[in-house]
Parts: structure tokens; C-alpha cells; sequence
């Protein structure tokens, strides 16, 4: 019981839900400590910690995660999201090739999981493997009757790096309006962050600049800075690509503080 609604928050990805989550996830182990997979998502939260920056040491949650990530493994090596768990510590940890590995390895295992699909979609976008990223992206959707929030952004983002601009404008809308409408804040921004890209790339820079508005609205704080600290992507000539559309848009350079 407290796995599943453990479960049910965490796709929220906001920080107090997350700890919550957490929260729960404990109380699951503490209830049966021979079940590995609540021990697989305490790994999990602590990885959003460290990749969302959610805490002020993001070196300590990503050990955290590698720590339980290791026991959920010794525990059952066959469950697929733990690979893909470790999938994702690896290309934080900026190791892209292991990072596909693990990613292969958890479809393999799993090829019925939709989410293993997606984050080795993600995976993919990351390490430039773009169209292969769109099919892995599509596969998660077509498995999936009701997709989480983050399925739309990645898919969103392998879209514009395959030039599919229209469809990926259309996600990002919807991924803004869905995410208003669950309260999920970083979901906005996320889809703010595509509509930027695409409206650049299409010459439409008067939106893309109400879009950037519309993220410092939200965030005050937000600065490419920061944008670098929370893209992976393998080849520095792809992430200042990104950069550069945000910088476009008119995005601070640093914290507004400095």
C-alpha cells in the first residue's frame, strides 16, 4: 500500500512530493525490508534530487541513489527499472556509453515497461542518438494508455532535434497546459523551454521572448547557468546549441545576485 502511494506522487517530480514520496517508500521497507523495488524508488527520488537540483548537494543525493540503487540490485538484478535507474546515474555521472548499456539492458529485461522506453529515450537525446531517441520516445506512448507529463517532454525535445518542428511545438503546448493544470511547475517551464527552441528555429522570436518571459515569471532565479547544470547532453556543440536559443530569448546569463 505505501509503495503505490508512494507511487502515485512521485510522477509529480515536485520537490515536497518527491519527499513524500520518499517518505513512503521508507515506510514500505520498513514493513518488508525484503522487497527490493520501494528500495529501488527511494534510489529514484534521490536521483531527482540531484538532477533537478533539489537539494544544495547533489553529489550527496546522486550517492544516495547510487547506494540504493546497488541494493535494489543485489536484491533482484532482473527488474528493468532499476536499470534504468542506473542508466540514468551513469549519464548524470557523464558516462554516455554505460548509460546506453544499462538502458538496453532494462528494455531487454522489460520490454513490456514503457517507462524503460522512455528514459532510454531520454538517454538517447542526450548521447545524440536522436532518431533512434523518437522511436524509443514513440514506443513509450504507444505502450502507455496514459502517459505521465515527462513522456510529452522528452518526446517533445527528440522532435525538435529531428527537425519535426510542427509536432513538437504541439507537444510542448500540451505539455504546458497539462502541466498548469497538475500543478506541476517545472512541467511549465519545461514546455516553455520547447516552445522556445521551436518559435527560434521557425523565426517567431517575439513568442519565444513572451515564452522566456513567462519562465522568469515563474522562476525569478532562472539563468543559463543553471540550464548547463541540468543537461546531460554528451557533445558540448548540442547543449550550447540549446543554450544559445535561450540566451535568444533573452534568458539571464547568470543568477541575479551576480
Amino acid at each position: 500500500g505505501c509503495a503505490v502511494k508512494g507511487m502515485s506522487i512521485f510522477y509529480k517530480f515536485v520537490k515536497e512530493d518527491m519527499a513524500g514520496s520518499r517518505a513512503l517508500f521508507e515506510k514500505a521497507v520498513k514493513i518488508d525490508p525484503g522487497y527490493g523495488f520501494p528500495i529501488g524508488m527511494q534510489a529514484w527520488t534521490h536521483k531527482i534530487y540531484s538532477q533537478f537540483c533539489y537539494t544544495d548537494s547533489k553529489d550527496n543525493a546522486l550517492k544516495l541513489s547510487v547506494e540504493r540503487a546497488k541494493k535494489s540490485l543485489a536484491m533482484n538484478d532482473k527488474n528493468p527499472m532499476v536499470h534504468s535507474l542506473l542508466s540514468h546515474i551513469h549519464l548524470i555521472q557523464g558516462d554516455h556509453e554505460k548509460a546506453i548499456q544499462e538502458g538496453k539492458k532494462a528494455i531487454a529485461l522489460g520490454p513490456n515497461v514503457c517507462g524503460a522506453y522512455m528514459l532510454f529515450g531520454e538517454v538517447l537525446i542526450y548521447s545524440g542518438h536522436f532518431e533512434e531517441a523518437v522511436k524509443m520516445c514513440e514506443m513509450a506512448i504507444r505502450l502507455h494508455p496514459h502517459p505521465p507529463l515527462y513522456y510529452l517532454g522528452h518526446t517533445l525535445n527528440a522532435y525538435y532535434w529531428v527537425g519535426r518542428y510542427d509536432e513538437s511545438l504541439a507537444l510542448a503546448e500540451q505539455h504546458i497546459d497539462k502541466s498548469r493544470k497538475a500543478g506541476f511547475t517545472l512541467g511549465v517551464v519545461w514546455g516553455l523551454t520547447g516552445s522556445i527552441m521551436v518559435k527560434i528555429k521557425l523565426g517567431r522570436l517575439s513568442e519565444a521572448r513572451q515564452d522566456a518571459n513567462e519562465i522568469l515569471k515563474i522562476w525569478p532565479w532562472y539563468n543559463l547557468d543553471h540550464a548547463r547544470s541540468i543537461y546531460f547532453y554528451k557533445d558540448s556543440t548540442n547543449l550550447e546549441h540549446w543554450i544559445d536559443g535561450l540566451r535568444t530569448a533573452v534568458i539571464p546569463e547568470h543568477p541575479p545576485s551576480q
